[in-house]
């Protein structure tokens, strides 16, 4: 993706070698507002981490573009409009509209012909963030949320002021909390695009979630549902529903994605990464993992620092 002609580069971020971030001349300086992050937590040990909150007001002719966005963007029209081009379409967002960036989307996004616009935008990360806007079936649905009524676009609103509180704030204590505000958020989304509820108990699988990011070595998928106060078989029944697959194999997913980017990260020793992520020693994990990503942990380390992993 490229920013109009009419506007020049300014800043470029990379944050990988497929994802770079473009930003127009003055952008930072032009844009206006408080922004908050947390990042002391995510990746690492979070399925879904809101991490970023900014509530923006941009005025002049301003913009940005990304390929290949790492994470979950959700961004609320408080006043204005602004243009918006993905992969898929271009759009018009208006004030009380949403607009989702999923991982992987490319877009561009700029004023309105230099109309005026206010804006709260939350970054979501984590290493479930992908699997669970597949699970939600975002994908195949438009990114663009007109919300039905006037209570439905005031909760969403709420919710993602409550996650900047949350961020600003910093406090491990509720960093479980931040997480399942991130699920709800998203699960919202879902369930509005297809204009029905969804079909599971939203509490039941965000507080088991919870569960699982807390602990990948002290709980077990038993221990799991007696701690939630369910049978092991309305759990999987719940899994199931919401995500297409047991809790036992969901849980194993999320383990082998956090060893993943404790990989890419370069800054764990394998030993490490097997203990933290529940694995009984190295061997294990490294049978476990190969079987799952067809490359062993050092092999896949390797090919990260090399930029392909």
């Amino acid at each position: 993706m490229e920013l109009p002609k009419d506007l020049k580069v300014g800043k470029v971020f990379r944050q990988g070698p497929q994802t770079v971030t473009k930003y127009s001349l003055g952008y930072e300086e032009h844009r206006t507002g408080p922004r908050m992050d947390w990042y002391d937590i995510a990746p690492y040990n979070a399925a879904i981490w809101p991490a970023i909150f900014t509530r923006q007001l941009m005025s002049g002719h301003l913009g940005t573009c990304c390929d290949n966005y790492p994470s979950c963007i959700i961004q609320f029209v408080e006043e204005g409009s602004f243009y918006f081009r993905n992969q898929i379409r271009s759009y018009i967002v208006h004030a009380g509209e949403t607009m989702l960036v999923l991982p992987g989307d490319s877009f561009v996004r700029h004023d309105d012909h230099g109309k005026h616009s206010c804006h709260l935008q939350l970054c979501i990360f984590g290493g479930m963030c992908k699997i669970l806007t597949e699970s939600f079936n975002l994908y195949a649905r438009d990114r663009l949320f007109v919300f039905p009524d006037d209570a439905t676009r005031e909760r969403h609103r709420s919710l993602l002021c409550q996650c900047g509180e949350l961020i600003q704030a910093k406090q491990l204590a509720q960093a479980g909390e931040n997480s399942t505000l991130g699920y709800a958020i998203l699960a919202e989304l879902a369930s509005l695009n297809v204009g029905q509820k969804t079909q599971v108990q939203p509490d039941i699988v965000s507080h088991a979630i919870r569960a699982m990011t807390s602990s990948f070595t002290d709980l077990t998928v038993e221990g799991l549902a007696k701690h939630l106060g369910i049978s092991l078989s309305s759990l999987n029944r719940v899994f199931q529903q919401n995500f297409g697959t047991s809790p036992k194999n969901y849980w194993m997913k999320l383990r082998l994605d956090t060893a993943m980017q404790m990989l890419r990260s370069g800054q764990y020793r394998i030993k490490e990464i097997a203990a933290q992520t529940g694995f009984q020693n190295q061997m294990y994990f490294a049978t476990v993992f190969r079987k799952a990503t067809g490359r062993t942990p050092r092999e896949f380390q390797r090919e990260a620092a090399q930029g392909k992993g």
